[in-house]
Parts: C-alpha cells; structure tokens; sequence
C-alpha cells in the first residue's frame, strides 16, 4: 500500500515564507499562495511583485491575476496601500499588470474601493480611465477632479482640458476651476476663462479681486485694469476695511489689494487699522501686514514706534513681525526699553523673542541687560531661558573681544559684583574667568582659574 501523499500547508503556514531571506522558497509559497486566493495573501503577493529577484517578481504578477475576480473585491479594499507602493517602485516590468489591475478597479461598481485610499492611485486610475472614456464621460470626470481638494488631481483636470473636442463645453469646467479650493487652480482656471470668454472672465476677476491667494488676485487686476472696471472692486475694498472685523479673513486680502492698486495710501490705512481697539480692533493677521508695511516704510522715531508697538501686541504672531524685521536690518530698541515690554507679557515666548533680539545689540549692552534679567521676575521657564543666554554670551566672546571704556567698565564690574550670586556657581565660574581673561576683572578679584588637563603620572 503507498503512502498517502503529504497534506499541502495552510495558508497561515505559506504566508512567514514570503518574507525569507532565500529567493526559491519566496517563489515557491508565491505558487502555493496564487492557487489558494487567500485574500489575506493579497498585500503581501503585491509587495512580492517589487521584490529584488526577477523569477519571484514574476512569479508575483501570475499570482495576482486570479484575483481579478468579483469575489475578491474584499481582498483589494485592504490592498490598496501595497498597490501603491508598486505605483511608486516604477519597474519597467510592473506595466502589464497595472493595465490589468486598472481595467479591473476603474468600473464604476468597483470604485468605492479607491474611498480613503491615496491620492496617488486615485490620479493612476483616472489617467487609466481617461484613455478610454468617451466624451461625455470625460467631462464629468474633470468636473468631478476640478472640485477635488487634491491640487495634484484639479491641476490634472486643467490639462486636459483642452483636448475636449467642443469648445463650447470648456467655460463650465473653467467656472468650476474657479471654486477649487487651491490658489493655483483658481488663478489658472481665471486665466483660460479670461482668454476663452472675456466677458465671463470680467464676471468672475471682480469676484475673485480680493480672493485670499496673491496669484489669483494679480490675475484679477490684470483683467480689470484692462477693461477699466477697477472702481467698483475698489469699493468694495475700502468697505470691508472700514469694518474689518465683520469681513471674512479680517479683510486682509482687501488690504493687500489697494496696496498694489493705490501705494500711496498704503501707510495711512495701516495706521488706522493698527489703531483701531476694543471691539473694533482688527485680526491678527491684518495687525501683521499693517506693521509689516509700517516699519518696512518708515525710518527713524517712527519705525521704532510701530516696532514696539508690534512686540507690545499681545499675539505671538505679531510680536515675530518685529524680531523678523530686526533679523533683516532694521535697528532694534534698546534694552532699557525692549525688556519692560516683553517683561510685561508675563510669557516665556516673549521673553525668548526678546532675548533673540537683544543679540543684535553689542555685548556688553548684552551683558548688562543679562545681569538686569538675572534679578529680574521672570515666568515659568524664564531663568533657564536667561542662564542660556548667558552661554550664549560667553560663548560670544571667545572670538576676541575688548573691555569697555574706564566709565563702562567700572558699572559693569559693580553690577557683576552685586548680581553674580544670582547665577548657577558653574556658569558664574565660567563668566567670571571669562570676564578675568578680557581684563574686565583682575584674576585676584576672579575666584576661578582655568580649568587645567589632568596629566598621568605612571612612567
């Protein structure tokens, strides 16, 4: 009698298989696994099909094959995410099969696989679809990628745009470019529309004048300066200015407009808007454009008004406009008058702006304003915060810095005197020697010497 033969292993037993080290035992649970149709094996036979070795790559793309069956739609739904790994693997070999497996997902019955899935298949299966579709098909698939909040998949639908054979069918799909929610696709569709349809262009660059992107709004000017409609969007500017924190996005937008349209008044309008308080106070990010432009356009008494005037303010945001502005040249407040400010939020961020700023004074007004922080009240975190920047201070003079004048330097060295106890001993150490080594303390008066390398004494 012969024996039986042996009882083939279980899935569960083929799956470890997949991931070996050894090239022909990949190949071999690939086999086994294809005429099982184990829709858990699915994901793991498509990541077979980017495997290193061609015979197992191969053997992956006959595998998947047989599931291009209804019965496993299940199995693809959880496949999705190592389907789009192949996507992104771009083998040469990888061709064929995603033409079969697109034929296969792109049917309206099976689309609801693709819901949650990656941008990226749904911008694979489009393209696969759009070779195919008749007109009228394609047409409701740019509508529908024209309205998509992925820009890469509305960006797509405006390409295609023009190979539409009827002309006639191009504003619609324009007009819903539009609305998209991107700035891109929006000034893009402004554009075509502008060229193919003037008089719908005119329409829709009034509506869109003051929109939130600075592309769609220089498109928008462009247009109305050409057909000399400018008042009426004009207007409606200056009315959302006048009431800014009943317009939408605090009528930023609108500010941005009639600086380009009238340059002139752009200073006048932000020292209203930063002036307006109480109920009628502005948006932040109004605040912002208004200080920006006042201190990029004023110089002197009156940049640093609006420069303490933003690091006063009580959001973050608006206090960077200052630390940003100092960044790129412009004079900072002297200490005297910047540490009250930034002391008077009571917030760790404000003090660290303000410690960022007062690296742009010379170090020894630094240093002077580090020893006033050092007995300063301070909020939570603020000390650390201090005890960084001296580090960062004595870190600063050992590129080779001179003591100050006689009048200077007997102020600091009393200060120093009367504050030190209030460091942590080692940093107090480390300043004190530095400060010995530039001259501003005699090493008598220094309590530290330099720390010296410890030497072995075995011959």
């Amino acid at each position: 009698m012969s024996r039986p033969a042996p009882v083939a292993p279980a899935t569960q037993e083929w799956l470890p298989l997949l991931e070996s080290r050894s090239g022909y035992q990949r190949q071999e649970a690939i086999q086994a696994l294809a005429s099982m149709r184990s829709h858990e094996a699915l994901p793991l036979l498509l990541r077979r099909v980017n495997d290193w070795v061609p015979e197992v790559r191969a053997a992956a793309r006959l595998a998947v094959l047989p599931y291009l069956q209804d019965d496993c739609l299940p199995a693809w739904r959880g496949a999705m995410p190592a389907l789009a790994e192949i996507l992104r693997g771009r083998r040469a070999d990888h061709g064929p099969l995603l033409k079969v497996v697109a034929e296969f997902l792109r049917t309206p019955d099976r689309a609801g696989l693709l819901r949650g899935s990656s941008p990226l298949l749904r911008r694979w299966l489009t393209a696969a679809e759009w070779q195919a579709a008749p007109e009228p098909r394609r047409l409701a698939m740019l509508a529908e990628r024209l309205r998509d909040s992925d820009v890469a998949a509305a960006r797509w639908a405006l390409d295609r745009v023009e190979e539409l054979c009827e002309a006639a069918s191009r504003p619609p799909l324009w007009l819903i470019g539009c609305a998209n929610a991107h700035g891109l696709v929006r000034a893009h569709a402004l554009r075509r529309l502008r060229d193919e349809v003037p008089s719908m262009g005119d329409t829709m660059a009034s509506r869109l004048a003051l929109d939130r992107h600075a592309l769609v709004r220089a498109v928008a000017l462009a247009q109305l300066r050409k057909n000399g409609d400018l008042g009426t969007v004009v207007a409606r500017a200056e009315e959302q200015l006048s009431a800014p924190a009943l317009t939408p996005r605090g009528a930023a937008p609108a500010l941005l407009f009639l600086a380009v349209v009238d340059p002139k008044g752009a200073t006048a309008r932000c020292e209203r808007l930063v002036g307006m308080t109480g109920a009628d106070r502005t948006r932040t990010a109004l605040r912002v454009l208004a200080l920006q432009h006042l201190i990029a356009a004023t110089d002197g008494d009156a940049q640093m008004h609006w420069m303490t005037s933003a690091l006063a303010d009580d959001h973050a945001k608006v206090q960077r406009v200052a630390s940003v502005a100092i960044a790129r040249g412009a004079i900072p407040p002297s200490p005297e008058v910047l540490l009250p400010i930034v002391l008077a939020h009571g917030d760790l961020g404000a003090l660290c702006r303000g410690l960022g700023i007062l690296r742009y004074r010379s170090l020894w007004r630094q240093f002077r304003a580090l020893l006033d922080l050092s007995i300063a009240a301070l909020p939570e975190g603020g000390a650390e915060a201090v005890t960084r920047a001296f580090v960062q201070w004595d870190a600063s003079t050992r590129i080779g810095v001179s003591p100050p004048a006689a009048p200077v330097a007997d102020e600091l060295r009393a200060l120093w005197h009367q504050r030190a106890s209030a460091l942590p001993p080692r940093l107090r150490d480390r300043i004190e020697y530095s400060l010995a080594s530039i001259g501003l303390l005699t090493l008598e008066a220094a309590t530290t010497v330099a720390p010296t390398k410890k030497t072995s004494n075995t011959a």
